[in-house]
C-alpha cells in the first residue's frame, strides 16, 4: 500500500531496515493448521520464514548482533541469547 511504499522510501534514504508486519495476517495465521498456513502464505507471496513476526525477530537479532546458544541436559533444553 502507499504507506508501506513511503516508509520504504524513508528507510532506504536513511539506510535503515524495514520489516512489515500485518496484524491481520498474523492473527489469521494463528487460527490455521500448518498445511493451510503454507497455502495462505503462498497466496500472499511470502513464506513462513519471511513473513511478519519471524522476519521481525530475525532483523532484531541481526541489528542487535545477537546469537542463540542451546544447552541440553537430561531433563531440559535451554536457549540462551
Amino acid at each position: 500500500n502507499d504507506m508501506v511504499k513511503r516508509l520504504k522510501e524513508v528507510a532506504d534514504a536513511e539506510g535503515a531496515k524495514l520489516v512489515i508486519v500485518s496484524a491481520q495476517v498474523e492473527a489469521e495465521l494463528v487460527e490455521l493448521e500448518d498445511e493451510d498456513k503454507a497455502e495462505f502464505l503462498e497466496s500472499l507471496g511470502v513464506t513462513i520464514d519471511t513473513c511478519g513476526l519471524r522476519a521481525l525477530v530475525r532483523e532484531a537479532y541481526d541489528i542487535l548482533n545477537l546469537q542463540t546458544y542451546f544447552t541440553s541436559g537430561e531433563t531440559e533444553t535451554k536457549a540462551w541469547t
